[in-house]
């Protein structure tokens, strides 16, 4: 599974949470279960808060990112696949037309970020015009 924070959502009270950790306001964490279920909480949850169901995503993509209202994960040919995160859906997914694999994601502000196999080592790239541009 993997953890991932987004402010993109709102947060509200989690099935079971107290009032006191519902009230707190901020980003949610978001995990992608190896059934395709994609989880989230409010980033401030208490201890034994459930994680609320958010979608069935589907089980073949992984290293999941959430930015602008958008759900991106790479698919089983480390390609970037995306869709709405308010309609998502295992049958919503999109192919990103970019040229380049990555083998995990991250997006901030507006944009995505991969790391990439390299003979040398793993380098950090950004997603600039449908193609992976180094930036480390």
């Amino acid at each position: 599974a993997q953890f991932i924070c987004s402010s993109d959502v709102a947060c509200g009270m989690a099935q079971g949470s107290s009032a006191e950790c519902a009230a707190r306001s901020g980003p949610w964490v978001f995990v992608l279960a190896s059934s395709g279920w994609l989880y989230g909480r409010p980033q401030g949850a208490c201890e034994g808060d459930l994680w609320e169901h958010v979608a069935l995503v589907g089980a073949s993509h992984r290293s999941i990112a959430i930015d602008g209202g958008w759900l991106y994960a790479l698919n089983v040919s480390n390609l970037v696949d995306y869709q709405a995160l308010q309609d998502a859906a295992e049958s919503s997914w999109k192919r990103m037309k970019t040229r380049g694999t990555a083998v995990n994601i991250s997006a901030a502000g507006g944009k995505l970020f991969g790391v990439g196999p390299n003979k040398d080592g793993d380098r950090l790239f950004r997603l600039e015009g449908g193609q992976w541009q180094p930036i480390a």
